[in-house]
């Protein structure tokens, strides 16, 4: 998680779009908990929370933020009808399968 601490904006949304299309892709509930698991162990829910708590964080990368927790909470059966990425939600892999 380091990696999302110390690169530059650009970097850090790069590699949330490719944790997105990651979980996007994974074809089965128990995988996609397994990979999103080992994120949460790792510390992606405190990076999280540092960038949602900062002023001037790219909308890009809040977008990414909020996708990812949209897909979590979309996975978990949790009704999410206050996105603001609703354009997104037809990427989550759910929706796909």
């Amino acid at each position: 998680m380091k990696l999302f601490l110390k690169n530059s904006n650009a970097c850090r949304i790069c590699m949330f779009v490719c944790v997105v299309q990651v979980l996007n892709a994974i074809p089965d509930q128990d995988t996609f908990y397994d990979v999103s698991d080992t994120l949460e162990e790792q510390g992606l829910e405190k990076v999280i929370a540092r960038y949602r708590s900062r002023k001037g964080v790219e909308r890009d990368l809040l977008d990414q933020l909020y996708l990812y927790e949209a897909m979590l909470r979309h996975e978990d059966g949790v009704a999410d009808n206050t996105t603001e990425l609703g354009s997104h939600m037809d990427n989550i892999r759910s929706v796909i399968g």
